[in-house]
């Protein structure tokens, strides 16, 4: 069990991920939902990421939603967005990355900033995303995934399934926890 809570960010590709799953039993991005509404993770926001999250899941979910299923769809886009806003901290970041022409020179989105913007005053140490492309000119390794840096803070880029990998080995009692709740709901 870590000393303290996991301290993550979402990037809101995590939640479409989560929207457009076909089975939420077997999705990596609901098992970090699960274990994110189960306490275990410590994630962080600002009002840019929740605005960008509201907006982005209203339009995939207009997208993928059938006639038949709209508001089920919709529904579901609105219970992400609620999970994400009584699990997660919200804070007014301390750096703006965007005045900084040596990040902005290598992020792949500029709109993406307000990711590292959050990340950096947190200190959180994981980055979930499952646009790697956009964030893995940070890392430091070969790949899009692994360990980065910004400045002088470490930080991981994970994938959903890479995280779930990554519980399941360094803490393997919160992933089963996890597992077992991901399962039940």
């Amino acid at each position: 069990m870590p000393r303290g809570k996991i301290r993550t960010v979402f990037d809101t590709s995590i939640l479409v991920s989560a929207l457009k799953s076909r089975s939420p039993s077997r999705s990596p991005a609901w098992f970090c939902l699960t274990c994110l509404k189960e306490k275990f993770l410590e994630n962080y926001v600002s009002s840019e990421i929740i605005e960008e999250m509201k907006f982005t899941l209203a339009v995939i979910a207009v997208e993928v939603a059938s006639k038949n299923n709209r508001k089920g769809v919709l529904a579901l886009a609105d219970e992400l967005i609620r999970v994400i806003h009584l699990n997660s901290t919200k804070i007014k970041p301390k750096v703006d990355f965007s005045k900084d022409s040596s990040v902005i020179r290598i992020i792949k989105d500029e709109s993406d900033v307000k990711f590292l913007n959050v990340l950096y005053s947190a200190k959180a140490k994981f980055l979930l995303t499952q646009n790697t492309s956009h964030f893995g000119n940070f890392v430091i390794s070969e790949g899009k995934t692994g360990k980065a840096k910004i400045r002088q803070h470490y930080f991981n880029i994970m994938t959903a399934r890479e995280f779930q990998s990554y519980l399941s080995l360094a803490h393997p009692k919160i992933a089963e926890k996890c597992k077992k709740k991901r399962k039940k709901a």
